[in-house]
């Protein structure tokens, strides 16, 4: 799912009416704009930052055991 949405947010096409490339950042919500010119993704992937590294992440106990056992648990203590 992280692929597909960065693939989203990374697609661009050739506008021959305007004669430029324009891009998903051309047409997108930027509340922030001009100081921030990040679109605004709404996903729950935003928990993790939009990171694969945040995502697959698994933290373990002083004892080996797993503490947060993996994404479903984490969203589970951010959302509460």
């Amino acid at each position: 799912m992280l692929d597909l949405q960065l693939a989203i947010t990374n697609l661009d096409v050739w506008s021959a009416s305007q004669n430029r490339t324009v891009t998903v950042q051309d047409i997108c919500l930027q509340p922030l704009f001009p100081d921030n010119k990040n679109c605004a993704v709404m996903s729950i992937l935003n928990y993790f930052q939009n990171n694969a590294t945040n995502l697959d992440y698994v933290r373990y106990d002083e004892w080996g055991f797993i503490a947060q056992a993996d994404y479903l648990t984490h969203f589970g203590i951010c959302s509460e």
